[in-house]
């Protein structure tokens, strides 16, 4: 059995705001409803000074599987993205995908692709050493972030009279935001280290 979550827009005072609905299915045909026919439209790097946008729908993520997408046409050309079955995952796990469109009016364009509304709090549970374990938490804000932090220290959880700090670098929420796991160890506090395995999925 299958288990997704899809973000759906509703209008609530004149405001639209994004939801998580969860959907189970049990098989391709099960008539779950899915998000409707709403979308994001994304903006490429630049290239040659100018830029262009994709639009991916709802129903896309739904779907899962592989799609393909041609840009806005600028400067009298467009470009295609191909996204993988793996790359439509990892968006509704709420992780950046990077990717290249096709190359047209000789040159490429960079995608970073992001439906934010997927993303959330990630904690972690560290190995347990002198008898505990602690736990710390990555915030959203930071994953989602275009522009993650050089350098954050967080604290653990406060557990046998102490706490730790873990210490993440831009790799490492680089790392993060794009579905990989990262193995880091806190400080050392009372003659001991943890060592945490932050997963996103």
């Amino acid at each position: 059995m299958n288990r997704r979550e899809f973000l759906v827009r509703a209008t609530v005072g004149g405001v639209t705001i994004p939801l998580l609905v969860t959907e189970i299915g049990c098989s391709e045909d099960d008539g779950g409803g899915g998000p409707g026919p709403n979308s994001e439209t994304f903006t490429s790097g630049s290239a040659n000074s100018h830029v262009h946008t994709i639009t991916i729908s709802d129903d896309d993520l739904t779907a899962g599987g592989a799609h393909s997408y041609t840009s806005s046409s600028v400067s009298g050309h467009t470009h295609q993205v191909d996204l993988t079955a793996q790359h439509i995952n990892d968006l509704t796990d709420g992780c950046v995908v990077n990717t290249v469109s096709s190359n047209n009016d000789g040159h490429t364009h960079t995608w970073r692709i992001l439906f934010a509304g997927f993303v959330t709090d990630v904690q972690s549970t560290s190995d347990t050493v002198a008898g505990h374990a602690h736990t710390m938490t990555v915030t959203a804000a930071d994953l989602s972030s275009s522009s993650p932090p050089s350098s954050r220290s967080i604290t653990t959880s406060f557990e046998a009279g102490h706490e730790h700090a873990v210490v993440l670098d831009l790799a490492d929420f680089q790392a993060l935001q794009s579905c990989q796991s990262v193995l880091i160890d806190s400080s050392t506090v009372s003659g001991h280290f943890h060592s945490f395995q932050i997963q996103r999925v």
